[in-house]
């Protein structure tokens, strides 16, 4: 039976979707259990994999054993899924913005600050849980609705997300995708001013080698080739609103091409410096405490592709959310004060 977990402790857990089974080959005989499953979770302390064991979340061989039991060659190591570590979470709770829908597809304004899909966290609190509970017991026209991602972006990213209802409607879509016919374009908010009105950022990306940088990527001689193109939309004296065209896929391109342009993104704390932009920022007297972004300031604008079934082309646009609309006129108060005091 599992034992009883500190709530403030279990964000340290890792808490699978599904069993991870593990098998010791014959490089790792001989080491404890805990060493074992640290290796192989790597971003997981020794202290909370040891917690697991202790509470039978980790198992060896299909029974519970102590952290300094000693692996042997061919044994299965499990990690199954504690749904008791999760915090509540009600899918009726979150308010989606539908810019457009029909029996094959669903885009949506996708607000920041929501995980798309389940990762070790947060489970149960991402958007295929709240489209699951949407669309459970419904049939399309090519079967039961089963929503999927037809692409991803990231959880502190707003904008334009195109989500597919029928596996067959989502390998058409799919194919667009890595075909590269999709167009995408993203609305930023950077630090300083590009000298050109105009330009792209053509610098291969690829994973960062420091020790413990998982998700952090760069540019690198080694890296995938990449390219974005950037237009300048908006100046505000010190910051300014660009529209960026990725014509490769790579993970966090826009947000790395603009740091490496010299243009970091307002509240990137993975790229930029800071994880919040507040009005004080912006240039706004008294401002401090007043947090007008506390995400990376990026939004998915724009997304051009071809309607799988109809074969019509598609446009698909998503407003500005409250907090980019917020900074944004801070930003814009501040160009006006300055202009008036020229």
């Amino acid at each position: 039976m599992p034992g009883e977990i500190d709530p403030r402790r279990a964000a340290r857990r890792y808490n699978p979707p599904e069993p991870v089974i593990l098998t010791a080959d014959r490089g790792r005989e001989g080491v404890r259990l805990d060493r074992f499953v640290t290796d192989a979770l790597h971003w997981r302390s020794r202290t909370a994999v040891q917690e697991s064991i202790l509470d039978g979340q980790v198992t060896l061989n299909g029974r519970p054993a102590k952290p300094s039991t000693r692996v042997r060659r061919g044994d299965s190591v499990a990690i199954s899924p504690r749904p008791d570590l999760l915090p509540p979470f009600d899918p009726e709770s979150v308010s989606l913005e539908i810019l457009f829908e029909d029996p094959y597809l669903l885009a949506i304004n996708k607000p920041p600050h929501l995980v798309v899909h389940p990762v070790s966290g947060h489970l149960r609190d991402n958007l295929l849980t709240v489209l699951d509970h949407r669309f459970k017991g419904m049939e399309g026209p090519l079967g039961p609705v089963v929503p999927r991602l037809g692409h991803r972006i990231d959880a502190n990213t707003s904008g334009v997300l195109l989500i597919t209802k029928q596996e067959e409607i989502r390998s058409r879509v799919a194919r667009q995708f890595a075909r590269r016919t999709v167009k995408k374009e993203y609305h930023a908010i950077v630090h300083g001013e590009p000298e050109r009105d105009s330009f792209e950022v053509d610098a291969p990306i690829g994973r960062d080698m420091v020790p413990g940088s998982r998700t952090r990527r760069e540019v690198r001689p080694d890296g995938l080739p990449s390219l974005t193109t950037v237009e300048v939309l908006e100046r505000f004296g010190g910051f300014a609103l660009v529209c960026a065209r990725p014509h490769t896929g790579r993970t966090h391109q826009i947000r790395i091409h603009l740091a490496h342009a010299g243009h970091p993104l307002l509240a990137d704390g993975l790229y930029g410096t800071g994880n919040r932009f507040t009005a004080a920022d912006a240039g706004r007297r008294g401002g401090e405490e007043e947090i007008l972004l506390d995400r990376h300031a990026l939004h998915a604008r724009r997304l051009v592709f071809v309607h799988p079934v109809s074969l019509e082309t598609m446009t698909v646009e998503a407003p500005h959310p409250a907090d980019l609309r917020a900074a944004l006129d801070a930003l814009r108060e501040r160009a006006g004060g300055r202009n008036q005091g020229q």
